[in-house]
């Protein structure tokens, strides 16, 4: 959450009058999206130790991440700067610990 208050950008339904909201806004900064950031680390991971459910894992991230932008509480950058973000932790998280390597 550090870059959510480093950036403290703000949320479609504080830039578009009147937007619909699916849900209520959170009381926080949007960018970058954890829903988004968290859902591909996860899913990048669990790919790695679970490889035969990696398409589940990775169309359940994806999801995540498209209902925020549905719901309207983030922009589209935040939730695909959140996916690539999410990556990038994932990415360093199975080179850190060596996962691939110790299955």
């Amino acid at each position: 959450w550090k870059v959510k208050y480093e950036f403290w950008t703000a949320r479609p339904s504080m830039r578009i009058s009147n937007l619909k909201l699916a849900m209520p806004d959170p009381y926080f900064p949007g960018y970058v999206s954890g829903h988004s950031t968290v859902s591909k680390a996860v899913a990048d991971v669990l790919s790695v130790l679970i490889p035969e459910h990696s398409q589940k894992w990775q169309d359940w991230a994806e999801e995540a991440r498209d209902s925020r932008l549905a719901a309207g509480v983030h922009f589209e950058i935040d939730i695909t700067n959140g996916f690539a973000l999410g990556a990038e932790v994932a990415y360093r998280t199975i080179e850190a610990a060596k996962i691939g390597q110790q299955l």
